[in-house]
C-alpha cells in the first residue's frame, strides 16, 4: 500500500544507546514507530554501525520486523555503504522516514545524502537520539532550514492514515494511548 515509503532505522544498537539522552523514551518511541510501520505495510530497513565492534540492532526492535534487511556499515551516511546503496537503488522509494542514532552524525549525513538525491525525507523527531541534546538541536535547526521535514511520529502516521475511517485507525490510536 505504501510501497514508495521506507522507514530507515539508523544504528539502533544496544551499545550505542548507553550514552543517549533519555534513551528509555527513545527506545519506547522506536518500538512504536517500527510496530506501526509494520502494521501499515511500510518497508523497513536497518543500518548497523560497525556491528562487529558495536553489536547488532537491539533484538527487541529486530523482532518487530524480522524480515527487514540489515546493512552493516563503517560509514556515517547509509548512502556511503555500498550494500545499502545497491539495495536502495533497486527500489522506487519516493519518501524516507528516518529514526535512530545519532542525530549529529549518522542521521545528519544520511539526510544530507538523501536531499542531494532529491528524495524527500522526514525525520521522526521523537524517535531520533543523541548523546548531547544541544548538538542535536543545532542539527535539526540546520536541516529544517534546508527544507527537511522534522515532525513527531504521531503527526506523520496520522497523516498517512488520513482519516479515522482508515481500517487501522483504532489499533493505531490504541498504540498512541499506550505511549503515555
Amino acid at each position: 500500500m505504501f510501497d514508495e515509503l521506507l522507514l530507515l532505522v539508523i544504528d539502533a544498537q544496544e551499545r550505542l544507546f548507553d550514552k543517549i539522552y533519555l534513551r528509555e523514551n527513545l527506545q519506547k518511541r522506536l518500538h512504536f514507530v517500527i510496530d506501526v510501520a509494520t502494521d501499515l505495510g511500510i518497508e523497513i530497513a536497518f543500518t548497523e554501525q560497525y556491528p562487529e565492534k558495536l553489536g547488532e540492532t537491539c533484538s527487541t526492535l529486530r523482532e518487530l520486523s524480522p524480515k527487514s534487511p540489515r546493512f552493516a556499515k563503517k560509514t556515517f551516511s547509509a548512502f556511503a555503504c555500498p550494500e545499502f546503496l545497491d539495495w536502495f537503488e533497486g527500489k522506487s522509494f519516493r519518501h524516507i522516514m528516518i529514526v535512530g542514532l545519532e542525530t549529529p552524525i549518522c542521521i545528519y549525513q544520511t539526510v544530507l545524502d538523501l536531499m542531494n538525491r532529491d528524495i524527500e525525507c522526514t525525520l521522526l523527531t521523537d524517535a531520533i537520539g543523541s548523546r548531547c541534546p544541544k548538538d542535536a538541536d543545532m542539527v535539526l535547526k540546520n536541516l529544517r532550514g534546508a527544507n527537511c521535514h522534522c515532525l513527531p511520529s504521531e503527526t506523520v502516521f496520522y497523516s498517512v492514515l488520513q482519516s479515522s475511517d482508515h481500517p487501522l485507525f483504532k489499533s493505531f490510536n490504541e498504540k498512541v494511548k499506550n505511549l503515555y
